[in-house]
């Protein structure tokens, strides 16, 4: 199916106007730094501005470039904004949209959907969700959408890292729409509701019903748990990226480990990579940067790569029945179960 995609320079004129910067940072997504001569061209001529490239990589916008270059502004392409104060220079979103045949795709999704739905997208749909929402109750459907707390930039909006707007209407609810965003997205918004989602995507004819496997998924991670039970060491990670670090919680993890007797320890970093964790040599890891690490790309790794929900399973501080996926609101239980 054809897709189109456009970049809404036109949402941070106002702001990069105002600021006038004379030299700003310009970070991309994996799949647009080919593209990185073209765009930055486009952005000096736009706002009259230098536009140093950044060659780093960039996950989102919990992953702002260190202000170590001067810079009177930061850009970032394809990326919602988060209410999150990550950044002392300013950081303007430019987004990237999306647009794909909602009219058919919603057709080939209405025997698997179960009224109420609830309509949850990615960054790059978000701006479709009204439009699908008034397709679903022209089709005799109810729906709703949720308004999201922390991370999501918009009622709906889900990320890797925040599923707040589905959950927030998880219980009224008997199925999710979800605009794009492949099965990754359409399991963490599975295991975070615990409701049957439904995916059209873009590069799809058809909606994706049947491959959304959670039940693999939990199999793999229940490997994860038991082989963090066995591990003597274990290093915990924490990003040295602003938004994605969660330096309390790899303490509190810290804590608990080394009450059950393992070797813990806390290790920063910023990128994290298989060859970073083989060399430090731990028997298992513990990711609390972002939670596709541990989650998406754990089995290239080489070592077992858990969440914090699946350590304090393995420490017997926590039930296998209470597994829960990683996300920015995760904090541990109040109380603990104790063996």
């Amino acid at each position: 199916m054809e897709s189109s995609h456009r970049i809404s320079f036109e949402v941070a004129d106002r702001a990069l106007r105002r600021i006038r910067p004379k030299t700003v940072i310009l970070q991309l997504p994996s799949g647009l730094k080919r593209r990185a001569m073209e765009l930055a061209d486009e952005i000096g001529r736009r706002y009259g501005c230098r536009v140093v490239i950044s060659g780093d990589s960039c996950y989102g916008a919990c992953d702002i470039v260190p202000q170590s270059f001067r810079a009177d502004a930061v850009i970032q392409l394809g990326h919602a904004p988060m209410r999150l104060p990550i950044s002392t220079v300013p950081v303007v979103f430019i987004p990237i949209l999306m647009d794909m045949d909602l009219e058919k795709l919603i057709a080939t999704a209405l025997p698997e959907l179960k009224s109420p739905v609830g309509v949850i997208a990615t960054a790059q749909h978000a701006h479709q969700i009204e439009e699908a929402m008034r397709l679903l109750r022209s089709s005799g459907l109810e729906a709703l959408v949720g308004k999201g707390r922390g991370r999501a930039s918009a009622p709906g909006h889900i990320l890797g890292c925040d599923y707040s707007s589905a959950r927030k209407i998880a219980g009224r609810v008997n199925s999710f729409l979800l605009l794009g965003g492949g099965e990754f997205h359409a399991l963490g918004a599975r295991l975070a509701t615990g409701k049957p989602v439904i995916v059209i995507d873009p590069e799809r004819e058809e909606a994706l019903t049947g491959k959304i496997d959670s039940d693999a998924f939990l199999r793999k991670r229940f490997a994860i748990v038991q082989a963090l039970a066995d591990a003597t060491t274990i290093g915990i990670l924490v990003s040295a990226k602003l938004g994605q670090r969660r330096l309390r919680l790899a303490e509190e993890l810290l804590r608990k480990s080394r009450e059950k007797k393992k070797r813990a320890e806390i290790l920063l970093m910023d990128d994290v990579s298989p060859a970073k964790l083989e060399d430090l040599g731990f028997e298992a890891y513990v990711s609390t940067a972002c939670p596709r690490i541990a989650l998406d790309d754990s089995g290239s790794y080489g070592r077992p790569l858990g969440t914090p929900a699946e350590l304090m399973i393995a420490l017997g501080e926590m039930d296998w029945g209470d597994y829960v996926i990683d996300d920015w609101g995760f904090a541990l239980p109040k109380t603990t179960r104790r063996r």
